[in-house]
């Protein structure tokens, strides 16, 4: 749902389909009535089957109509496609719903997992110039706390991409006032304030460093 009203934001024209009925989604019922509300429609047992490409370009989306069948492991319904309803929803990008719990089938030989991804300083992982943050690390927090906190943490890692992109050191400190760090850098630092009234992050040029 998210994905969705995102991508209606970024003047795109959304759809989203769903191979079993309202009642048997997992969106929080808040989310799928906004989603609806913003005019995204959502069209229900509509299961999709394959991509359609012309010229190694995307160009729609077959599909095929479901019923719902026997109570699953999830105890829903299954989705269970019906034969001679195939038809193409033309279309240029395709988002997945990957589910709310992390897949790690494909990450297990290059990053630390311990039911989640393990970080280390600055939401490093064991991979070298992968990062992770939010609900996908082994500490990470749930639900609306997710959302600030992932934020907060995207910003940090940014900081420090953009630090190595800029050819500049990037210093991660324990909390010290804003107003000693300055003095003892000669007031020539790049600041970022964390949310706490202390500086935690800053950019700092290499030739300070020295100072």
């Amino acid at each position: 749902m998210d994905c969705a009203r995102s991508l209606l934001r970024m003047g795109r024209e959304v759809k989203v389909v769903y191979r079993r009925n309202r009642r048997e989604m997992l969106a929080t019922k808040p989310a799928i009535e906004e989603t609806l509300e913003e005019g995204i429609p959502i069209e229900f047992q509509i299961e999709p089957v394959r991509l359609v490409l012309q010229n190694d370009q995307l160009v729609g989306v077959v599909c095929l109509r479901t019923e719902l069948g026997e109570l699953d492991a999830s105890r829903r319904h299954q989705a269970i496609p019906i034969s001679a309803t195939e038809f193409v929803i033309p279309t240029d990008a395709v988002v997945t719903a990957k589910g709310k719990y992390l897949d790690v089938d494909d990450l297990g030989d290059v990053l630390d997992l311990n039911g989640g991804i393990q970080i280390g300083f600055q939401y490093h992982t064991s991979a070298p110039g992968v990062y992770a943050c939010g609900d996908c690390i082994s500490s990470g927090v749930v639900g609306q706390d997710a959302v600030g906190d992932a934020v907060r943490m995207e910003r940090e890692v940014a900081s420090e991409v953009h630090a190595g992109l800029e050819e500049v050191s990037y210093i991660h400190l324990d909390p010290i006032p804003v107003a000693d760090y300055l003095k003892k850098a000669g007031g020539l630092a790049v600041l970022r304030s964390s949310k706490r009234t202390v500086l935690d992050v800053c950019l700092l040029k290499t030739d300070l460093l020295a100072r």
